[in-house]
């Protein structure tokens, strides 16, 4: 599987955020798929995830990175500390009003927080579903940024391409991704969810997302 190879969310981040010079938090980098990405454009990048594993892989990443385990619920910093937060598909699995207080806590005045999330829409997401539904969670997150007390100051959404050579990389994505052994129902269901393109070879799928930008006020 190749994931944005027209490198549409690096882009769009850029689109919408000076990056030169500022001191950025990345809120749930998981195995540092961004977080390589934001490195080399920043001043510094603490990247924050509770998950221990994960954050062993990304530091095999990229180097010069601040990796610590935490949770954007109980942030660590001081108050006025960072110029960017960046939540990177991360508020939706944690208590997003809570995070975003802490996000707003730990910004300078005029900061930035910057949120890629997933929408309930695209190819990608009723595959997700089949797994684990977490139609709920994202749309709380979604409330939670509108009720946050920041300006909203940009609001964009867009696909991001997954590349799949055959629906048996499909299969081999998603069972990896969730932890899980192959099983024959959950393989009928990704049929029956990608009908006619699971004949695809190669298989082009969309997520869409949805990227706010806020600023702290």
């Amino acid at each position: 599987m190749e994931q944005d190879r027209q490198g549409m969310e690096l882009a769009k981040i850029r689109q919408h955020l000076a990056l030169d010079g500022k001191n950025v938090l990345e809120v749930g980098c998981g195995d540092g798929r961004v977080s390589v990405m934001l490195a080399p454009l920043v001043r510094s990048l603490v990247a924050i995830d509770p998950d221990e594993i994960r954050l062993t892989k990304a530091r095999r990443k990229v180097s010069g990175v601040d990796f610590r385990p935490g949770s954007g619920e109980n942030l660590e910093f001081s108050d006025d500390t960072f110029d960017i937060v960046a939540f990177t598909f991360s508020l939706h699995h944690q208590n997003s009003t809570m995070a975003l207080s802490e996000a707003r806590r730990v910004l300078k005045p005029g900061g930035k927080a910057i949120i890629i999330e997933p929408a309930i829409e695209g190819d990608m997401h009723p595959l997700f579903r089949i797994f684990n539904c977490e139609d709920e969670n994202i749309t709380a997150a979604q409330e939670a940024i509108r009720k946050c007390g920041m300006k909203l100051d940009i609001h964009d959404k867009f696909d991001i391409e997954y590349i799949f050579e055959d629906v048996n990389d499909v299969y081999d994505y998603y069972f990896v991704h969730y932890g899980k052994p192959r099983d024959s129902e959950h393989i009928r269901r990704i049929n029956e969810s990608l009908g006619e393109k699971a004949r695809q070879k190669p298989m082009v799928l969309c997520e869409t997302v949805n990227l706010s930008v806020l600023t702290k006020i």
